[in-house]
């Protein structure tokens, strides 16, 4: 997915483009310029007293990074270069060989991309979004009781499309998640119905877990799965006793093969922050068994195409919706996201 100008990207990145994308937390945002990835094209961010700002990392003049500059006291960027300042729109706003005052060539300007922030971190759309922010499923992020921990990113070689297909995947978990997340006797699926839905897909489970500190040992959870297209998707469990926990992926493409994504963590019980490093490491120890899968699966991108690969009936359900919900993006089937 290398990309010149945006007109000469394949289809599947001009769409992607018309998405909100999550590519940092809000707190690694400051008024030091911060360089991100997104659809192969380099972005630098910073923060003043306005807001964010996302710019393409590119100074028109010489090519440099501008994230190797700073951020002056007025809240433009400076090029580290040759010091050429721009403003939050992207214009060039002074060039210190031609001096105050001088004339500023009107091409003296780099792009300047939407930005907002949302759950702890800052999003942006290259292009105007198509589709709002993804949302919590029962807008448990706003509700009273639940506390909440947004993870720093996590960075895998790997598209956003198998990141994701590897969230939803239910199948997996005997095997991968041995002894953690299920066991032997549970690796037979049962009938599987997924929903498709105005922002993307549902469906839902009654299976007990292994040995979490989501639940208690025997307790059936009720998981429900929400999928937000393209690239954010929620489990949510509840026990018998009305304990939920919300797991959240919201992943962005970095480039065809390396994807940017981040980990919120959810619940409804033991809410003092002295909790949240017990949850935070569990979640720490199943991710990295999901790397080492993730990572090596080929192509690196996802076929949106049902006859690229072999899908068995109920178990690989949910898969085979999400492959049609990328597909409906409208890009042609050997253009993977």
């Amino acid at each position: 997915m290398v990309v010149g100008s945006a007109s000469q990207a394949p289809q599947i990145v001009r769409e992607l483009r018309r998405y909100w994308h999550p590519v940092a937390t809000s707190a690694s945002v400051s008024g030091t310029p911060l360089h991100v990835d997104l659809l192969d094209v380099g972005i630098v961010l910073y923060r003043d007293a306005q807001g964010v700002t996302a710019l393409e990392d590119l100074c028109i003049h010489r090519g440099t990074p501008l994230s190797l500059g700073k951020v002056t006291p007025n809240g433009t960027i400076q090029c580290g270069y040759h010091g050429w300042q721009y403003d939050s729109t992207g214009a060039c706003t002074y060039i210190p060989s031609k001096g105050r005052g001088g004339t500023i060539p009107r091409k003296a300007r780099v792009e300047a991309f939407l930005t907002t922030e949302r759950y702890g971190l800052v999003w942006c759309a290259l292009e105007e979004p198509r589709a709002p922010l993804p949302s919590w499923p029962y807008d448990e992020w706003d509700k009273a009781g639940y506390r909440h921990v947004m993870l720093d990113a996590h960075i895998w070689n790997s598209s956003a499309g198998r990141v994701v297909d590897n969230f939803l995947d239910v199948s997996h978990l005997a095997f991968v998640h041995k002894g953690i997340l299920a066991t032997d006797d549970e690796a037979v699926m049962p009938e599987q119905r997924i929903e498709r839905t105005p922002y993307g897909l549902y469906y839902c489970r009654k299976e007990t877990e292994a040995a979490t500190p989501h639940s208690d040992p025997g307790d059936l959870i009720f998981w429900e799965y929400f999928v937000y297209s393209p690239f954010t998707a929620h489990i949510k469990k509840t026990t018998p006793s009305g304990r939920e926990t919300i797991i959240s992926l919201l992943a962005s493409p970095t480039s065809a093969k390396k994807t940017t994504f981040f980990f919120g963590l959810g619940r409804n019980y033991q809410t003092e922050p002295e909790h949240d490093q017990k949850f935070i490491d569990f979640h720490y120890d199943v991710s990295e068994q999901d790397r080492r899968i993730v990572e090596q699966q080929r192509p690196e991108e996802i076929p949106t195409s049902l006859r690229e690969e072999l899908h068995v009936k109920d178990a690989d359900a949910a898969s085979t919706a999400y492959r049609r919900l990328l597909a409906d993006l409208g890009a042609p089937p050997d253009q993977l996201p």
